[in-house]
């Protein structure tokens, strides 16, 4: 007859065969799971970093011109409200100055030395009145470009304040003024031509 008290040593060996297996599976779809969740977790930190970086777009002739219309907008403003702070915004890194008194380019100088220098010319050394004009400059323009220095108004955007005085600047290729051509007078520049 069977003894009916306990296990026998075969179905005890199975027994512990088939935790071992739930166990053994059960810590591998633990392990795998966490190994998921820190590979999601390093692809949105990952996305989130690479969001937050900008991305160089192509810049379109529509861009320029719209970018180079801000500048001109500014450094009007800028001139007309004498304020060296916001121009040192529009200039770039290296500026020349060209005075009609000098006829050479000095510089180049950082932008805020520049931008003192366009400011305390017009300031101070006989006060341009204001409003300057960038517009509608068209006729002095060819004047100049007729007379001894057609290089000031080459490529170049021209301002004229209501007492003739003359500002010019043109602008590099990431749209910062980079010469600035000055003249207490724009005639001077056309041979006594107003």
């Amino acid at each position: 007859m069977k003894d009916s008290r306990g296990f026998a040593a075969i179905e005890g060996l199975l027994i512990l065969i088939l935790v071992g297996i739930i166990g053994g599976t059960g810590w591998y779809v633990w392990k795998a799971h966490d190994k998921a969740n820190k590979s999601l977790d390093n692809a949105t930190q990952s996305s989130n970093t690479t969001a937050n970086i900008p991305k160089k777009t192509k810049t379109t002739n529509a861009q320029n011109t719209n970018s180079r219309d801000i500048v001109i907008q500014g450094v009007e403003k800028a001139l007309n409200a004498k304020d060296t702070s916001l121009l040192v915004g529009y200039m770039a890194d290296k500026v020349e100055i060209v005075k009609q008194s000098t006829d050479s380019p000095t510089g180049p100088y950082d932008k805020t030395t520049a931008a003192n220098s366009v400011v305390n010319y017009y300031s101070v050394a006989g006060h341009a009145q204001l409003p300057w004009k960038f517009e509608g400059n068209d006729a002095i323009i060819a004047k100049i470009k007729a007379g001894q220095y057609p290089e000031r108004v080459q490529d170049a955007t021209v301002g004229i304040s209501q007492d003739n005085w003359f500002i010019s600047f043109k602008l590099n290729s990431d749209n910062k003024v980079s010469t600035v051509s000055m003249s207490v007078n724009y005639t001077l520049m056309t041979g006594g031509q107003p």
